[in-house]
């Protein structure tokens, strides 16, 4: 798994972090390495569908459906699944989303997918040790997820 810059030029570490924060927008390019256009554009639409299920976008669709979207995503696409944690991760850091409920859907949604989705092996020590961190961090409102 590698982030991405659109340029491959390297990015700064203040933009790798920016890169890793809350957005209230979609996003235009996925936010690891894809080459393959159509899965790019899948990486796209997949967060659009979370920023659904996390109701940072309007969706007309029942949250139960796009959540079912999001999984059925990472289980046809494998190449998409650290992608898929990424932008989860993503979503849920510094969440200053002005929907009440977006943190506590985005982990909603990581519990979800977690059942169902494996990362990488280059992904997992990282995902692991971030939830370690969160979950040892009493200050965290969902440090007991």
């Amino acid at each position: 798994m590698m982030l991405s810059a659109n340029n491959d030029s390297e990015w700064s570490w203040r933009e790798l972090i920016d890169k890793l924060k809350f957005v209230s927008t979609p996003i235009k390019s996925p936010l690891t390495k894809i080459y393959d256009g159509a899965v790019a554009h899948l990486a796209v639409e997949l967060f659009q569908n979370i920023m659904m299920y996390m109701e940072d976008l309007p969706s007309k669709k029942r949250s139960s459906q796009i959540a079912y979207n999001v999984v059925k995503t990472g289980m046809n696409n494998e190449s998409l699944n650290d992608e898929l944690f990424c932008q989860l991760f993503k979503q849920i850091t510094n969440n200053k989303s002005s929907k009440q409920n977006s943190l506590r859907k985005g982990w909603e949604l990581i519990h979800i997918c977690c059942n169902f989705i494996v990362p990488s092996p280059t992904l997992e020590p990282y995902i692991l040790k971030y939830l370690t961190s969160i979950a040892q961090d009493n200050s965290k409102e969902f440090s007991k997820v």
